[in-house]
């Protein structure tokens, strides 16, 4: 099954902000995300808490989404740099 990747203003906002300075960040980040397509699950996913809500590390930035099972969509909520790199 595919998932269809829905972007948020506010991602969309950071990750095109991000693309200006570090525009081969933006695209690893576009690449990890559209690959969740496949797999929402990755195992450098991780979920936070009790929500549906996951952060994917990838190298020094991380994308917060929510998987959404019963109309198969991914919500990309935001964009950012994290401290650590994986």
């Amino acid at each position: 099954m595919t998932y269809e990747i829905v972007w948020s203003d506010g991602a969309i906002d950071h990750l095109a902000a991000l693309n200006e300075r570090h525009p081969e960040a933006a695209a690893l980040i576009t690449a990890g995300v559209y690959d969740l397509a496949a797999n929402p699950r990755p195992a450098n996913a991780s979920r936070l808490g009790g929500s549906d809500v996951y952060r994917l590390l990838l190298g020094y930035y991380r994308v917060l989404y929510e998987v959404q099972d019963k109309t198969v969509t991914v919500d990309v909520l935001s964009v950012g740099r994290s401290d650590r790199a994986r």
